[in-house]
């Protein structure tokens, strides 16, 4: 693993840089805040590049009501 020396001084650290990460970020930033963003992937993004932006609720009423099947253990399998 590479050595990496860090001399950075900030207000706020940001880990992850998905949606939420993102929103933190900004808003964090807006307010005067000097902000850093730290990602673990090659590309940034998060679980919100496999969303492609769209809002999912596995398992939900209406898929149940049309007996589509969204199983628990699916969606964790997608999200980790």
């Amino acid at each position: 693993m590479n050595d990496i020396n860090w001399d950075i001084e900030t207000d706020v650290v940001v880990v992850g840089t998905g949606a939420a990460g993102s929103a933190a970020a900004a808003t964090a930033a807006s307010k005067g805040a000097s902000v850093v963003m730290l990602e673990k992937a090659s590309s940034a993004g998060g679980t919100t590049i496999k969303s492609g932006g769209q809002a999912w609720i596995p398992n939900n009423f209406a898929l149940r009501s049309q007996g589509i099947v969204d199983a628990k253990a699916d969606c964790l399998r997608f999200m980790a």
